[in-house]
């Protein structure tokens, strides 16, 4: 189940798409935010173990030392939470 310690949630939609013409599926806009509105709607764990299987869990399973964590020289996309609304940050 998703509230294991090592679960965590990924998709197989590519993070940069370089073509306008690219068919946009959902899973490629929707599936981090998603599963963060599950989370905080059904309170199915706390907000921050949920991030941790959106961001560290998944850099360390598949050895992408460049993203994970927020810091300076890293790879980073955001989803800033206020009030259980979701608001995508996209930056280049």
């Amino acid at each position: 189940s998703l509230s294991r310690e090592k679960a965590l949630v990924a998709s197989n939609g590519p993070s940069l798409v370089e073509t306008t013409s690219a068919v946009k599926h959902e899973r490629l806009l929707n599936t981090f935010s998603k599963f963060l509105e599950i989370v905080t709607s059904t309170k199915m764990m706390p907000l921050e173990a949920a991030i941790k299987k959106l961001t560290l869990t998944p850099a360390q399973k598949f050895n992408l030392p460049d993203r994970g964590v927020i810091k300076e020289e890293k790879v980073a996309d955001l989803v800033l939470l206020k009030d259980n609304k979701i608001s995508h940050v996209f930056v280049k």
